[in-house]
């Protein structure tokens, strides 16, 4: 259950991640004053590390947990709450109780956020996921109340490698709310993962073509573009992108005869709970591996994919997309290297790398389907 927020009442960045934020004292008032750079190229000033934050989404939570104890209880409003995990949102409220009385900031787009009823709440911190020109809106109307603002992906870090990426975001949130130390644990772990696997694809040579199919639907098939971070993640991991010259924004779709003609080596799938009432590929916390199993089969059933040679060498396979928009792509990442080159699979593990998230940084234990491969034949 989400508590709408009007029944609430107030109560050069690319050299280094490590520029993120600065800490300077102020002996006279006796305060540590934070000076923060964000992903926009924005000087953040805040007089203490933020303890009441209003989240542009609700995903957000996860950067939070991997960074402190408590995710819960300094978040102050979300954004599109209903774009959780179910099954992480139950684990966190099981743990967390007063996540059931997070009010709920309007939708994770500029148009849609509550900014009067933010405003209301009086948080020390606006955090805003992705930059976006249509923020500076909200931006303008937050500042005019004395709220700061931060945006943790933008035009500032848009051409660092993925790693440096996702560790700029971590390490920003983590200096704004003092837990700089907690953030850079968990950044250095996910740097030492990518080198490892950046080292293992730079010994196979050939970039197999891949379909990329994210959002999976019987409707085939919608590609990343070059700017897609879902994208940006496979090229990473040693894949070539089937279609993605062909995409000019976000993501578009691929007709089927051009997909036929392509004929890719790999297929990789994404999707999420929210896609079952589409019949489109089933993934989550909550969600039984056979049975994510089984929904991956039912997309490529009755479409193009069936006749793919990557679904006919049983190369098929299925991944949480939220995974590949939260700290924890490192698992993606591991997963589409082994995915794309077979050869190099053995020296990867990742389960091994998801048990040591849930032993050393997360509160909750994540489990469930977070990936999936065809179904095993009888």
């Amino acid at each position: 259950m989400v508590t709408p927020l009007c029944q609430r009442r107030a109560s050069p960045l690319r050299a280094s991640a490590a520029l993120v934020a600065a800490l300077i004292l102020v002996p006279a008032a006796g305060l540590a004053e934070l000076r923060l750079t964000d992903a926009a190229g924005r000087q953040v000033v805040l007089p203490e590390p933020a303890r009441h934050l209003a989240l542009s989404e609700a995903d957000l939570i996860l950067s939070l947990a991997l960074i402190t104890p408590d995710p819960v209880t300094p978040v102050a409003a979300w954004g599109s709450p209903h774009r959780l995990d179910p099954g992480i949102r139950d684990a966190l409220a099981a743990r967390f109780p007063d996540l059931a009385a997070i009010p709920e900031a309007g939708s994770a787009t500029p148009s849609d956020y509550a900014v009067e009823a933010v405003v209301a709440l009086e948080p020390d911190l606006a955090v805003i996921r992705v930059f976006d020109p249509a923020w500076q809106q909200v931006e303008a109307r937050l500042t005019a109340a004395d709220i700061p603002l931060i945006y943790l992906e933008g035009p500032e870090t848009a051409d660092l490698p993925p790693a440096e990426q996702i560790s700029f975001a971590v390490e920003l949130l983590g200096d704004a709310i003092g837990a700089g130390d907690r953030a850079r644990d968990y950044t250095g772990f996910v740097r030492d993962h990518y080198a490892r696997i950046a080292e293992l694809v730079a010994g196979v040579g050939m970039r197999p073509a891949v379909l990329v199919d994210g959002h999976a639907t019987p409707d085939c098939c919608w590609v990343p573009g070059r700017d897609n971070r879902l994208g940006q993640l496979v090229e990473f991991a040693g894949g070539e992108i089937v279609g993605s010259e062909m995409v000019t924004g976000y993501a578009g779709q691929l007709a089927p005869e051009y997909l036929l003609a392509a004929d890719p080596q790999v297929m990789i799938a994404t999707g999420g709970p929210h896609l079952a009432r589409s019949g489109g590929l089933v993934m989550g916390l909550d969600i039984a591996p056979e049975d994510a199993a089984r929904s991956l089969q039912a997309v490529i059933d009755g479409s193009a994919r069936a006749e793919l040679r990557a679904v006919q060498d049983e190369r098929a396979h299925g991944l949480l997309h939220l995974l590949t928009i939260t700290p924890l792509d490192v698992l993606a990442v591991e997963l589409f290297a082994g995915w794309i080159h077979p050869e190099i699979a053995d020296q990867l593990d990742p389960a091994a790398t998801l048990a040591e998230i849930n032993a050393r940084f997360m509160p909750i234990t994540l489990n469930g389907a977070l990936w999936t491969d065809l179904p095993e034949t009888e």
